[in-house]
């Protein structure tokens, strides 16, 4: 647009309405044009019809300020903002330290008026020239001429920070709380003018733009470059719009530093900070002003992004770093708080740059210092990754080690290890062989990125104690310090195993023997985390050997240290791991407790940061609570749908285990699969080939265990309880084909439900003989009440003497099951041993035995609301809840839902032997037969089936002839044995 000549005097010729004796002392006329005039620039300024917009609307409230640091373009701002806006009437006054007299300021602001309103208004300004223009009165006097005017005007006061004098200072209060709706008044300054405006802020009437609002997008960067005939590709635009973050004068520097280049060298990459043309405006603009404390201040705590006043007090020696700070974020010294709460503070990237350079040139000593006491506090906040990188840009090994030795395992533990792999890296080898803590650390990274061989030297050197570590006496050299580090290095030994899938006993047996020691050691409170990460690996490494019992074991003795050593993410696999377990040992009610939201909540806390220092780490809020959620959906939904099937909620297990079975978590072909297990030449540790044996990824980390064939066992386990028993078999057989080798404990449930598909199939022989397997194979997998077998297994091996028709065998097979001074059994075994117990003692007459084993059974399955275990059972069970346990007993709203969960469960069982199978009843036989154990009379059953006795009599006689026996109590022993009574 163009320039209007009224526009601030701009081209002016009328006389000025202010004598000569109202103008400042030995200030000629050209000096009052220069306070009055609108700046025009001299430089190329870019378009910014964003900003001019802004401003179009903020002039609609009665104050607008205009709060930015130096360089950022204000003045130009403001000045092409009048010459776009062409209906815009405005006065223009520049302010300087100087102008702190109420007389000069005044005379400014009148004469820029008379010049913005032209002669129309001269009249009425003229009454100014000859008032007291330092008087008090004068700004009442001032409103009233002002509201006289015809047009409404802006009054913009450039520098407006400057104005310190008070009588000035009440003077413009006075008018923007009174001033009339034709004056708009737009405060432009490098800090916040010293007036209450916070009212005017609460009610709306002010509007604030600030540096942040000021600053370049990209796209301006990019076109005020090329206004500066800057020839740059997208890529060096975008460094140099992030290295000075859109102020605007950083942007002209770049510009001109890359005119000054030569022309084969102009790369807008290299331009930083430390530049000559950037370190001068810096000295001049933003260092000189300060008070030398504050210049002192800014070279101290240069070297972390961000800071706050804790840190820089650690830096400096002093304590009064947060005033410091806000006071330098207040006066928009390139320093700007960040986050919530304006705790952290960061300086400009430029500022931090020619700041660093200055202590490097002028106090190269001091760095290193500098760089480990914000090390140590860093530390001290538990901020480890802003440690170690403090440490090691100081150099001092030692003090890396001591950090890490600390607190590592905790940020790898938590997922976070990637922030250190740079670090770690970067650290010469020498130093790395030299520091047994420098050398788990890095141990640690090569595990994290499954790399288990790559792991084993450094493992090596951390294993070994070497004088080196006690540089100053204090390191390593405390016995219980040692014993610390023994406890790390074995639990990296076991995490290399875990990740190769072959853990060897005796690196569990060492595991075990150092948490033994541990209890004695005397470990100090804070020490306590290492402890529970030991457990929870050798809970892992259980897990892979198929020692379930043993794995929750160590998962309950790493659980609580985990949560206080603030270890979360191994504290949310382990309490995954232990809802699982305990689901498959039918403790309901535990797996339930380890699921639920509150539980995790502390293992999944992932709040948001404040501020996040340069390179990965944040506040103290940040790095504390802030979680890597492990990805253990798998393990929880193995969890959960193990607890909805022994609760017979089928389709709510279907629908848990079904997500985990589509194509696109699945890797590879069965084939594939198995050339990975067989050594193929591949890397089965590393993350990418990660799988496990029936083609899923691996659940949360490359160590676990695999989880597919569990799931496919699951899901055979809900088709067969559905009663589609060629559905389970296929599904059992899909699992093992893919699996190659099964684990020990999938294996041996999956042999368990083949002999139980067997059984319903009535081919009893073929269930005999996969158990003899079971019996004959490896060792037992979890706790066993007997040499031989475990409890599942026995259990199994009376249910198939039930379904044989030898009552004796069966109460004979799950009699240790049943002996409490032997080992303890699984929950789910133990009920269902009691029931193969009650069902046998049915059989053989022994109606009081039977009574008490099903009593047992229903108290200890009550308290977990295991139901699929009853059902499993046999419909026999379902007769024993009818006769032998009273409706109104302890147990009775139980049993009521059992009975319901009986009479809605899929029609199945275990089928009879083929020279069984010959008995064949009428629906009315079958109705008498079901009442013989009621002990009802005969003339009680007619009367309850509606028949005549005579009719129920010929039943009998008929029942007993196909049963081959001669009496009531025959008959119901006889039914009960060839399972007739459901």
């Amino acid at each position: 647009m163009p320039a209007r000549s009224e526009v601030g005097g701009v081209g002016s010729s009328a006389p000025s309405l202010i004598p000569q004796a109202r103008r400042p002392p030995s200030a000629p006329q050209g000096f009052l044009d220069a306070k009055v005039t609108v700046p025009v620039p001299t430089v190329p300024v870019l378009p910014r019809p964003r900003l001019f917009a802004a401003l179009t609307a903020a002039v609609e409230h009665r104050v607008t300020v205009v709060n930015a640091s130096a360089g950022t373009g204000k003045t130009m701002l403001l000045a092409s903002w009048l010459r776009w806006s062409a209906n815009q009437r405005a006065a223009w006054v520049s302010f300087d330290r100087g102008d702190n007299e109420p007389k000069f300021f005044w005379a400014y602001v009148v004469e820029s008026l008379r010049r913005a309103c032209g002669a129309q208004d001269a009249a009425v300004l003229a009454d100014l020239g000859g008032a007291d223009l330092g008087g008090e009165e004068f700004p009442r006097r001032f409103l009233d001429a002002v509201g006289q005017l015809r047009e409404p005007v802006v009054l913009i006061v450039d520098q407006a920070h400057e104005i310190t004098d008070w009588r000035l200072l009440a003077g413009l209060e006075t008018v923007f709380r009174h001033g009339p709706a034709s004056l708009r008044l737009v405060l432009a300054g490098r800090g916040q003018p010293a007036l209450p405006l916070a009212r005017l802020r609460v009610a709306g009437e002010l509007t604030d733009l600030g540096s942040a609002d000021l600053a370049c997008t990209r796209e301006e960067a990019r076109d005020l470059l090329a206004a500066y005939g800057v020839q740059a590709d997208d890529a060096q635009v975008a460094q140099v719009w992030r290295r000075t973050e859109g102020w605007t004068t950083g942007l002209r520097l770049a510009a001109l530093w890359w005119q000054a280049q030569p022309a084969a060298n102009r790369d807008l990459v290299a331009f930083t900070g430390d530049e000559p043309l950037v370190a001068g405006y810096l000295d001049d603009e933003i260092m000189r002003p300060q008070p030398p404390l504050v210049r002192e201040f800014l070279l101290a705590t240069c070297l972390v992004e961000p800071v706050c006043g804790d840190l820089a007090d650690a830096m400096t020696g002093e304590r009064d770093g947060a005033r410091t700070l806000e006071a330098l974020d207040r006066d928009n010294a390139l320093v700007n708080g960040a986050g919530a709460g304006r705790v952290w503070f960061a300086y400009a990237p430029l500022l931090r740059e020619f700041l660093a350079y200055r202590l490097r040139r002028e106090r190269p000593a001091q760095e290193p210092d500098l760089r480990c006491r914000a090390a140590r506090w860093y530390a001290g906040a538990g901020m480890v990754a802003g440690a170690v990188r403090c440490a090691v840009a100081a150099r001092d090994w030692v003090l890396a080690g001591e950090i890490l030795g600390r607190d590592g395992n905790r940020v790898f533990a938590n997922g976070e290890g990637a922030e250190l792999e740079p670090l770690l890296a970067s650290i010469p080898a020498e130093d790395v062989a030299a520091h047994a803590d420098l050398a788990a650390a890095c141990a640690h990274v090569r595990l994290n990125a499954g790399d288990p061989d790559g792991a084993e030297a450094l493992l090596r050197l951390a294993e070994e104690v070497r004088p080196a570590d006690d540089t100053d006496g204090s390191h390593d050299t405390d016995e219980r310090q040692a014993f610390v580090r023994l406890l790390r290095t074995a639990q990296l030994r076991l995490r290399q195993t875990c990740l190769r899938g072959r853990v060897p006993a005796p690196d569990v047996a060492r595991g075990r023997e150092l948490l033994d020691r541990a209890r004695t050691a005397g470990i100090a409170t804070d020490r306590q985390a290492d402890v529970g990460a030991l457990a929870y690996w050798v809970g892992v490494a259980e897990l892979w050997r198929g020692a379930l019992p043993e794995a929750k074991e160590a998962f309950g003795h790493a659980l609580g240290r985990l949560t206080a050593g603030g270890l979360r993410r191994w504290e949310g696999r382990t309490r995954d791991w232990l809802a699982l377990l305990n689901a498959l040992e039918g403790r309901l009610a535990a797996a339930e407790q380890a699921l639920s939201p509150g539980a995790h909540q502390g293992a999944e806390a992932d709040a948001a940061p404040e501020a996040r220092p340069a390179g990965g780490d944040a506040g103290p809020a940040d790095e504390r609570d802030r979680v890597t959620r492990p990805n253990s959906l798998l393990v929880r939904d193995l969890a959960r749908a193990a607890i909805e099937l022994e609760r017979d909620r089928l389709d709510q297990a279907w629908t848990l285990l079904e997500p985990h079975r589509h194509g696109e978590t699945r890797i590879g072909t069965a084939a594939a699969l198995r050339a990975a297990s067989d050594g193929d030449g591949t890397n089965p540790a590393d993350p990418a080939n990660r799988i496990d044996s029936a083609g899923f990824a691996a659940a949360a980390d490359p160590a676990d265990p695999p989880l597919g064939d569990l799931l496919g066992v699951l899901r055979a386990r809900v088709l067969l309880r559905r009663g589609d028993l060629g559905a389970a078999r296929t599904e059992l057989a899909a699992t093992r084909d893919a699996a190659g080798r099964l684990h020990p404990v999938v294996d041996q449930a999956a042999t368990l439900l083949e002999v139980e598909i067997s059984t319903h199939e009535g081919v009893t022989e073929r269930a005999t003989e996969l158990l003899a397997g079971l019996r004959a194979g490896t060792a037992p997998t979890e706790s066993a009440p007997t040499e031989s077998a475990p409890s599942a297994v026995l259990v199994a091996e009376g249910r198939t003497l039930l379904a044989a028709g030898d009552p004796s065998g069966a109460l004979a097979a799950v009699a240790p099951c049943l002996d409490a001074d032997r080992s303890p059994t699984r929950p789910l075994d133990t009920v269902a041993a009691l029931l193969v117990a009650a069902t046998a003692q049915r059989r053989l007459g022994a109606q009081a035995p039977a009574g008490e084993y099903l009593e047992r059974a229903l108290a200890l399955a009550e308290r977990d609301e295991l139901v699929r275990v009853f059902l499993d059972a046999g419909r026999g069970v379902r007769a024993l809840l009818t006769v032998v346990v009273a409706p109104e007993g302890r147990h009775a709203a139980f049993r009521s839902a059992l009975l319901h969960r009986f009479d809605v469960a899929p029609a199945g069982g275990w089928k009879a032997k083929s020279s069984e199978q010959a008995i064949r009843l009428t629906a009315s036989e079958r109705a008498v037969l079901r009442y013989l154990p009621s002990h009802l009379t005969n003339e009680e059953i007619a009367q309850d089936l509606c028949l005549s006795v005579n009719t129920v009599k010929s039943h009998l006689r008929t029942l007993y002839r196909k049963l081959g026996v001669t009496s009531r109590r025959e008959a119901i022993a006889r039914a009960l044995q060839i399972d007739l009574l459901r």
